[in-house]
């Protein structure tokens, strides 16, 4: 189970005593009745009688004495019973706090580049669409290690999770699912299938080569070359000579296949 959902279940818990049961600790209108044994502490209109009145009971305790109907509690009975109770809110109060700053308290990822996850970061920057097991094989971390690290890369955000079929990858920055996923929804066109193709093949090539290999007018060509680069499937090297274009290194390389 991941630290993130035991966190997550430790709070909940911690909420759900806080709001439910400390509040029913108490039972605010049990009666209860004492009867002095000493006569000489009863009012003179009282002698031989039993003082009447209400109090706040804890709630087990309140039960206990309907239960058995007793109507004459011992008074270290409730000492006891307050004392219990104010340990019992203590320590429900703590665990509430401790797991919100459990839950909400992040560490702050030290920039040293011999840590872990900073040795993580540099593989998946010269290694875009590199999956787990690669990063294992290329570290020699183990596989919980190198579980910790990345998600400490993820809360950090240098890093973000997509995950297509049942390989996860993760490319460097936020790049979130739904934009991933757009991405590929732009090759569902035909040309622009045909225009990925070409760049894949020929990093670095211009737009005039482009527009000789798959014979579209350059107007044409430049429309959909706009929309690929805007959904970040392409980048765009501009130099004094001509514009040259090179498929963006953030995407799974093995996505690539169907399109090799």
């Amino acid at each position: 189970m991941r630290l993130r959902t035991i966190r997550l279940i430790i709070l909940i818990i911690g909420l759900f005593a806080l709001l439910f049961v400390v509040p029913n600790l108490y039972y605010p209108t049990a009666e209860v009745r004492i009867i002095s044994e000493d006569s000489n502490h009863l009012p003179a209109a009282s002698s031989n009688a039993d003082i009447a009145f209400q109090i706040s009971l804890p709630y087990v305790l309140a039960h206990i004495l309907q239960t058995f109907n007793i109507s004459q509690p011992p008074l270290w009975l409730f000492q006891i019973s307050w004392t219990l109770l104010g340990i019992i809110t203590t320590l429900f109060g703590l665990l509430t706090s401790g797991c919100i700053l459990l839950l909400y308290t992040r560490k702050k990822l030290s920039e040293n580049p011999d840590s872990r996850h900073m040795k993580i970061l540099s593989y998946l920057t010269d290694n875009p669409g590199a999956q787990q097991k690669d990063i294992i094989q290329a570290t020699g971390y183990s596989r919980g290690s190198v579980s910790h690290h990345l998600r400490r890369l993820m809360q950090g955000v240098k890093i973000c999770q997509i995950k297509s079929d049942a390989v996860r990858y993760y490319p460097i920055g936020n790049v979130t699912v739904e934009l991933h996923q757009s991405m590929w929804r732009l090759l569902e066109n035909e040309k622009r299938k045909r225009i990925f193709q070409t760049i894949l093949h020929h990093p670095g090539i211009s737009q005039k080569h482009i527009a000789e290999e798959i014979q579209i007018p350059v107007t044409t060509l430049r429309w959909h070359l706009e929309k690929m680069q805007k959904g970040n499937l392409i980048l765009v090297d501009e130099n004094q000579q001509r514009t040259c274009y090179s498929v963006n290194p953030s995407l799974h390389l093995l996505e690539y296949a169907q399109y090799l």
